[in-house]
This record gives structure tokens, sequence and C-alpha cells, in this order.
């Protein structure tokens, strides 16, 4: 009988230490979410996360502004370029008579240039100088309707090539109204035999195609040429 006593307080003993080890209040608290972000959504804020980003922006006005000011301003016809009748000629450079810069860039982007006749020269070509004063009629009579005239000069009497100070005695010289420049690298060898001199060159200044390229002069097939793109 006392062993059974025994196991009988020995049992509720057990059972009062288990019931009493999970006192009220102690039950484990559940972990906070409330700081933790929902899974598969993005942080707060705007969805692509770029919105604040610095230097993320891109205005396509500014870029085409850079475009610009990277071609200087103005454009040109596009190539390919040569040398013949029907090429489109290249944006040469040229030296003006008071030390300045000029290329064909400027004809191509004046609205009111519509056809070049351009003729070479040199100091000791004396068909040349025949020839300035007809140069200079055709400029006059037609420069409103939008011929330009321009002559280039390569060398001077002594077969050296030619600078600004040899355009400006040529332009004073001849009383000339229009543009007269030196072409110190003789760019323009590349189109006639230079023997032949003097050249005369018709180009289209809206497409900067070469119409016609001549030596000597022919003023009939200047004046027809001209009443024919003008």
């Amino acid at each position: 009988m006392k062993r059974l006593f025994w196991y009988g307080f020995l049992a509720a003993c057990l059972w009062v230490g288990s019931s009493c080890a999970e006192a009220p209040g102690d039950t484990a608290a559940e972990p906070d979410t409330s700081n933790t972000p929902d899974a598969g959504l993005p942080p707060q804020g705007d969805v692509d996360g770029s919105a604040d980003a610095p230097g993320n922006e891109f205005d396509n006005a500014d870029a085409v502004d850079n475009i610009d000011a990277s071609l200087g301003g103005g454009l040109y016809a596009a190539g390919p370029y040569g040398v013949e009748e029907g090429d489109t000629i290249a944006d040469l450079s040229f030296v003006l008579s008071d030390g300045g810069e000029f290329s064909f860039g400027e004809l191509y982007n004046d609205p009111d240039a519509k056809l070049l006749l351009l003729s070479t020269t040199a100091g000791w070509c004396t068909a040349c100088i025949e020839e300035q004063p007809e140069l200079q009629a055709l400029h006059l009579a037609h420069k409103d309707q939008g011929l330009v005239v321009i002559v280039s000069i390569f060398e001077d009497i002594q077969y050296q090539p030619a600078g600004p100070s040899h355009a400006k005695q040529w332009k004073e010289a001849y009383g000339l109204d229009f543009r007269v420049v030196a072409d110190t690298d003789f760019e323009l060898s590349a189109y006639y035999d230079t023997s032949l001199t003097p050249m005369n060159m018709f180009v289209d200044l809206e497409t900067m195609e070469i119409i016609k390229i001549t030596t000597g002069w022919n003023p009939t097939l200047v004046d027809a040429i001209i009443n024919l793109k003008l």
C-alpha cells in the first residue's frame, strides 16, 4: 500500500511541475514583421528606383544641340565626293584676301546662293587677266538671282604658292566685288589640267554637284548654263 501511495504522490508532483514550468504570459512572442518588406514587392518609392538617381537625366533637346555644336553649326552635302562632272564636290577650304577662312560649306548653307562659278587664276596667267572684267559683269548681272562668282589664285607671278596677300592684290588690281581666295595647297589642281588655266567650274549649290568644268573662257557656254540654272 505504501508503494502505491508513493507512486501516486510522485506522479502528482510531476504533473504539477510540468504545469508550472510554463507560467502565464511567458509564451514565445511572434516576430515583428512590421519593418520587413513584403515578398515580391519593391522598396517604397519609384518602381524602377531610378527617379532620384543622379546623372540619369537625358534631354533629347540637349543631345541635338550637342550634335549641332560638334558639326560646327552647319551641314554639308553627303559624299562620296569626286572631281568630275556629275560628282559631288568636297567641302574645300581656302584663305580669303583678308586672311580669314572660307569653305564651300558656307555656300551650301546659304539659302540665297544657287549657282557657283569658280574660276582659277595665277599671277603668270595672261588669259586669266582678260577674263576678270567678264566675271565682274556676270557677278553684277546675276548676284541677286543667286549666282556666286569666286576667283581662286594658286600661284604668284614667280610660280610660288599664293597667299592671302596675292588674293588681295588680285582683287584690288581688277576691281572685283566678289570673293577672291588663295588656294594655298592648290586643291583645285585635282579637277583639271593646270597647264590649261584658267579653269571655270559650275557647281549647283543646292546639291554641290559639279555641273561643268571647262578651261579657257567660253562666254556662250557660260551664259547658257547661267540662264538654264537661274
